[in-house]
């Protein structure tokens, strides 16, 4: 994921929009006289269509500067050009916090991370000990901070909402399941097939996991939360995985 920028530079939001078919427009119901309303980018086709109503670029930037905002964006993704934006108050206070982290996306690049090395080990033999050895020292390592991440700060979050508790207390002990097995591939000589076959319970679980968490945890996340409630989650998940990172360098 490339990092998140600031602008209130008129020309490069307006060409950061256009080239991903995005339109101004504005909250419908938000509006009254000359006042818009609430900004938003529109890309037709996707969920906003039916809330949104759309108005001129004058009207957008008009409205933009005398809220004195800022436009917080991301040019791409693995997956190609980013839609990714938030309009953000302008002020001392913003330009020193910089972007903020969104939880989701965070979460999905750790996600990524480890299946890139899951992917990577279940592609070895039992003769490639020395490699085994390697991806496998480096899988522990993102899990055991990843899963500290989650559990030092998104589960007991989630946990003080009655929409996400069930699903927060399923996956602690989907990490305990990950955990036990990690410790037992961690002292199984890792050229033998019990290690192999071991190894595949452990992606199958991890990926199930995933893919949780990912769908019905992060729909539960957005409905359960408010947008201030998931920026601050942002922020508290990006600290820990700093502070974490840093640990290991220790």
């Amino acid at each position: 994921m490339s990092d998140t920028k600031v602008t209130t530079d008129h020309k490069i939001i307006k060409a950061w929009a256009e080239e991903r078919g995005g339109k101004p427009a504005a909250v419908k119901g938000t509006g009254s006289g000359n006042d818009p309303g609430v900004l938003r980018i529109d890309f037709p086709g996707y969920s906003g269509e039916e809330s949104l109503t759309e108005i001129s670029w004058d009207q957008f930037f008009d409205k933009f500067e005398k809220e004195r905002l800022a436009f917080l964006y991301q040019e791409e993704t693995e997956g190609g050009l980013s839609r990714f934006s938030k309009l953000i108050d302008n002020d001392k206070n913003a330009e020193m916090k910089g972007a903020t982290m969104n939880p989701f996306e965070l979460l999905k690049e750790d996600h990524k991370k480890v299946a890139g090395l899951l992917g990577q080990i279940n592609e070895t033999t039992e003769r490639a000990e020395k490699t085994r050895d390697e991806l496998f020292a480096n899988l522990y390592s993102e899990l055991d901070a990843h899963s500290k991440m989650e559990e030092e700060i998104l589960y007991p979050q989630l946990k003080q909402e009655e929409e996400t508790r069930e699903i927060a207390n399923e996956a602690v002990e989907e990490h305990r399941v990950v955990k036990q097995l990690l410790k037992e591939l961690d002292v199984t000589q890792k050229t033998t097939e019990q290690w192999t076959v071991k190894f595949t319970v452990l992606k199958e679980n991890i990926e199930h996991h995933v893919e949780e968490e990912e769908g019905e945890m992060f729909q539960k996340i957005r409905k359960a939360f408010s947008k201030d409630q998931i920026d601050e989650l942002g922020e508290r998940l990006a600290a820990s995985k700093q502070r974490l990172a840093k640990s290991k360098t220790v």
